[in-house]
């Protein structure tokens, strides 16, 4: 028998977010963002994140690391990669609009 995957926070986060931005089109963010993972388990953890309440505290977190109003000199907790992510996610929704 397989081990079930270990969702990492970043995982969730992207989860979370392309849901909303690709209307839970779990073929097209599996495809665009998890290929390695199958979309019913990318559909069926949307729903226990939701269920658990969980889903909101993520965007929450995920909004207030992207939207840091810190000095420069103060350190940024959004990365290059997040950076990325969160771009290709804006540019998604712009499209689909």
């Amino acid at each position: 028998m397989t081990q079930p995957h270990v969702f990492t926070d970043r995982e969730l986060e992207l989860i979370a977010y392309s849901a909303h931005v690709l209307n839970k089109d779990w073929k097209k963010i599996q495809q665009q963002f998890l290929p390695y993972l199958n979309p019913i388990s990318i559909k069926n953890k949307y729903y226990k994140l939701l269920k658990q309440g969980h889903l909101q505290k993520l965007m929450d977190t995920k909004v207030q690391k992207s939207v840091q109003l810190t000095p420069p000199s103060i350190v940024n907790f959004v990365d290059d990669e997040d950076e990325k992510v969160i771009e290709s996610l804006y540019l998604l929704a712009v499209q689909t609009k």
